[in-house]
């Protein structure tokens, strides 16, 4: 204690006094240890041991106290990171879990109350008059830059579709009267028509039309996509690739062009497969679009990009081949891809079309309407012309196909050296390359989104001939069965005739005495005058089959 004492050290008399007592033997050293205790303190690796006053051993215990503390505050900060973690874990998960019930519930509302068809109804009518105000806006804006001769095409696009369009609703709607005619045409003129189709179909509004509003439907907008959509896409395709700079409003407009088609296009098809009367008579087709709500959504996106990317592909191929190598290159092409069409029609016996119209007649409109079928699914991919009746799932692919083929080929072949080119190589093949891209993703999507079981309806080989056998057969009651004499008989009675007619000898008995309530007039008037060898359903004479 004299020698760790403070005075000790600083008192000069301590040390050098003669009378002082001799100084105490030292303490034996202490033992080393390998942490700093109480009384001493390890001096570096020579394991020195210090002796310490009691202050510096208070201190010692307040360093050790502070890292014990600190090391527990350590132990504490990372469980509170571990559980805030965790907290913060579980709270993603709920809030997506949120979100995506609240995305289903508004799927369900859009896509199985009024809300959708409502949406259907305003949109697709705000759509096509937005496609025609961005049409007068380009013919303006051509017309003031000098480039007339795109102004004059451009217009005569919307004047061709408008026609069309009045022209099939005077026959649909021909047996009504003079005032509803007249208020029919003016939907058509002031661009109303897609909506009031859509609110049609809706309401099963269809009383003195020659088809139904589907039908109807999907006549207006193939003729609107036809006319204006697909031809306005080429010309404005046609001005940014000769421009000498990218305008916003001509892009915009290409945009809208190519938007109005493809959300037209998937209509037509989302609402064929969901039409409920369609499902239950031709249930081996129509059905793909599955139930849960999210889904439904993922489908009609599909379809809708899957048309968009379609379009754009093989507007811009035919632009490239046009610039570069000419007109007579693009038409080629385009003619050589209808001629197979039609000689793989007339040799697999497919050529004659599905509605019962005989004679010459019959013949000019089979060819017309699946000119127009295949020019349509050609550039727009309209998934419900995969029907066996129009092109076919296995050819339906194979057009898709055949336009990737074309536009990554156009692209490779593409050389801006030309007066007429003013975008380069490398933009044309990666443009080109990421629409067929997402053309394939596209595809892809609506494969794995829609019901399992109608997945080989798009590579299905089948006739329209095979697959109204198939239907007749494999009808489950007499009013799947009966619709087989809505269709041309050129179409079943080769190969199942006698079956047809043993079939409505034996239940025509049944529904004259039953009266069914499917049985109605339109579906009396199908059946062939000769099947009814003199019988009539008491009713008065049966009337005469519509031409």
């Amino acid at each position: 204690t004299s020698l760790t004492s403070p005075t000790s050290l600083t008192s000069p008399t301590s040390l050098t006094s003669p009378t002082s007592s001799p100084p105490p033997p030292p303490p034996p050293p202490p033992q080393p240890r390998p942490h700093h205790h109480h009384g001493s303190i390890i001096m570096g690796r020579t394991n020195v041991i210090v002796p310490m006053s009691s202050n510096d051993t208070d201190i010692c215990r307040t360093l050790e106290n502070q890292q014990r503390s600190g090391q527990l505050s350590t132990q504490l900060s990372r469980s509170q990171l571990s559980t805030r973690a965790q907290r913060l874990t579980a709270n993603t998960q709920q809030a997506a879990q949120q979100a995506a019930q609240q995305v289903s519930q508004l799927a369900e509302i859009l896509f199985e109350s009024s809300i959708f068809h409502k949406v259907e109804a305003y949109g697709t009518a705000l759509l096509s008059i937005a496609d025609m105000a961005s049409d007068l806006v380009m013919i303006i804006k051509f017309s003031q830059s000098g480039r007339s001769h795109f102004a004059l095409a451009t217009a005569m696009c919307v004047t061709l579709n408008i026609l069309i369009s009045s022209l099939c609703t005077y026959f649909i709607h021909k047996k009504k009267s003079l005032w509803k005619q007249l208020r029919e045409q003016l939907f058509v003129f002031l661009l109303l028509k897609p909506g009031i189709d859509a609110w049609r179909i809706k309401r099963k509004r269809t009383e003195e039309q020659l088809v139904d509003a589907q039908a109807e439907m999907t006549v207006t907008r193939t003729s609107e996509m036809l006319c204006e959509a697909i031809p306005g896409t080429v010309i404005l395709l046609v001005a940014v690739m000769t421009s000498a700079e990218y305008e916003t409003v001509t892009l915009l407009s290409l945009f809208s062009s190519v938007s109005a088609a493809a959300f037209l296009s998937a209509l037509i098809s989302y609402g064929w497969d969901t039409d409920k009367d369609c499902r239950h008579l031709a249930s081996c087709f129509y059905g793909y679009v599955p139930d849960p709500k999210m889904r439904r959504v993922t489908v009609f996106l599909s379809l809708f990009f899957l048309s968009l990317f379609n379009l754009f592909v093989r507007a811009f191929a035919c632009v490239l081949f046009f610039l570069h190598h000419g007109f007579k290159t693009v038409v080629a092409i385009l003619l050589s891809e209808l001629l197979l069409y039609f000689c793989t029609k007339i040799v697999r016996g497919d050529f004659a079309y599905w509605a019962p119209i005989y004679g010459p007649a019959g013949i000019v409109t089979s060819f017309i309407v699946r000119f127009l079928i295949k020019v349509v699914g050609d550039w727009t991919a309209v998934v419900q012309f995969r029907h066996p009746n129009e092109t076919g799932g296995a050819y339906f692919t194979f057009s898709m196909g055949l336009t990737i083929f074309m536009g990554m080929v156009a692209a490779l072949l593409y050389d801006d050296t030309g007066e007429t080119s003013s975008i380069k190589n490398g933009t044309v093949v990666k443009v080109m390359a990421a629409s067929c891209l997402g053309m394939v993703f596209s595809f892809t999507s609506l494969l794995v989104t829609i019901r399992p079981e109608y997945r080989s309806t798009f590579i299905n080989p089948s006739t329209g001939n095979a697959f109204i056998e198939f239907c007749f057969v494999n009808g489950e009651d007499d009013e799947r069965k009966i619709t087989i004499f809505e269709n041309n008989v050129a179409k079943w009675q080769p190969r199942i005739g006698k079956e047809v007619e043993s079939w409505l000898d034996e239940r025509l008995p049944h529904w004259i005495k039953e009266n069914p309530v499917w049985l109605n007039d339109f579906r009396k008037s199908t059946i062939p005058s000769d099947m009814m060898k003199g019988k009539s359903f008491g009713d008065g004479p049966k009337p005469d089959p519509e031409p």
